[in-house]
């Protein structure tokens, strides 16, 4: 890109910024407000709320949009599963995946700009996320999930989508499979490693910030670590052989499962094997 002009009537936005509606925790009028407030001019970029069925104050967030979004509504109940909805919507040549807990500077969009002209060997790039707390359990949170997204942005090779605040070229991501709904936060490794595995270039961009509350409930830490373990188990148990999947490390927890299957070691035992060996 040469130049940030605004685009001219009709064209389509620089950006899509897509933003689901679910696990908002109470946050989703600040995200709005952070997108509604930025020093961009606004032609260069859309908004899509993609909202799941169970959503329950939709007439206050069609008041509050007003015709500064669109809504886009889908039976997925999964944030990446929206988000990957949003996606087919986006008109941008960049897709923006963020998070509607989250809010951003009021100067994130400009950075972004600015990055894509300084950096046109990148593909994507994911933001700097600074955690808002408010428990004690909410601190203890954030330090665990800073500490992993500190090494996937800084030390990682390829580690480095964030959908808290990532942003990619429209293009590239469709050629990487895209979001996958079914492998749940995984989903975000995958498309990690495709981007990789095809020679796409993904950098970390610190100066553009959002801010991640972090909510501080037992209930949600251990949904989404399910949800994370689970999209693991059945990538792996598809097998796959797509371009990034030598990429992602096999846990000793899946490549020994059977060491942990009672009844194949008895009927080992029985048949004079030595179930450990």
């Amino acid at each position: 890109m040469q130049n940030a002009r605004a685009p001219c009537l009709g064209e389509s936005p620089l950006f899509s910024i897509i933003i689901p509606l679910e696990y908002h925790r109470g946050q989703w009028e600040q995200s709005w407000l952070g997108w509604t407030s930025q020093t961009a001019d606004k032609s260069l970029y859309e908004i899509i709320l993609v909202v799941p069925p169970d959503f329950k104050t939709r007439e206050a967030l069609k008041a509050l949009a007003g015709d500064e979004a669109r809504l886009e509504f889908t039976d997925s109940e999964h944030d990446i599963g929206l988000c990957a909805f949003g996606a087919t919507k986006a008109r941008g040549s960049y897709l923006f995946f963020t998070e509607s807990h989250c809010w951003p500077a009021p100067d994130v969009i400009e950075l972004c700009i600015r990055a894509i002209e300084a950096h046109p060997e990148w593909a994507g790039f994911s933001c700097h996320s600074v955690p808002i707390c408010h428990n004690r359990l909410s601190v203890a949170e954030a330090a665990m999930y800073q500490a992993d997204i500190e090494f996937g942005m800084k030390r990682h090779p390829w580690r480095k989508v964030l959908d808290q605040c990532f942003v990619t070229r429209r293009d590239v991501y469709w050629e990487c499979g895209g979001l996958r709904e079914e492998l749940g936060h995984f989903a975000e490794w995958v498309l990690a490693a495709a981007y990789h595995a095809r020679g796409h270039t993904i950098g970390y961009l610190q100066e553009a910030r959002f801010h991640h509350y972090y909510i501080g409930k037992i209930g949600e830490l251990k949904t989404f670590t399910l949800d994370f373990v689970r999209g693991e188990i059945r990538y792996l148990g598809e097998a796959h052989r797509d371009p990034g999947s030598e990429l992602l490390e096999v846990p000793t927890e899946w490549s020994k499962r059977d060491d942990f299957d009672t009844a194949l070691a008895r009927s080992a035992s029985a048949h004079g094997c030595d179930p450990l060996e």
